[in-house]
């Protein structure tokens, strides 16, 4: 689909080979987890803000992807810039919790 870029969208090729339906505004994220259905993937995102302040506010990110002919729910926050991105991400594990970075 093409889609006319903002001003601050540079265009790039995308990084992964799992299909998204769309593409968040913002960069980038940080997965928290992935479930097996929308439901479960946001009951996920909020049993985590309340296991962990760092979460209070940020908006909730869920994507569905096909990953080996079935579907997933990846859960995230975001979008966000790279630095905060990062930054939340290494204050989660600091917590004793589990994420990664991902560019959207």
């Amino acid at each position: 689909a093409a889609v006319a870029p903002e001003a601050s969208a540079p265009v790039e090729a995308p990084a992964t080979t799992a299909t998204v339906s769309t593409a968040a505004v913002g960069g980038f994220s940080v997965q928290l987890g992935v479930r097996t259905s929308a439901k479960d993937a946001q009951a996920a995102f909020r049993e985590m803000q309340g296991k962990y302040g760092q979460l209070a506010g940020k908006p909730e990110l869920i994507r569905q992807a096909e990953v080996n002919g079935k579907t997933i729910f990846r859960v995230r926050v975001g979008p966000l810039a790279k630095a905060e991105a990062t930054s939340l991400c290494t204050e989660l594990q600091g917590a004793g919790g589990q994420c990664f970075v991902a560019k959207n």
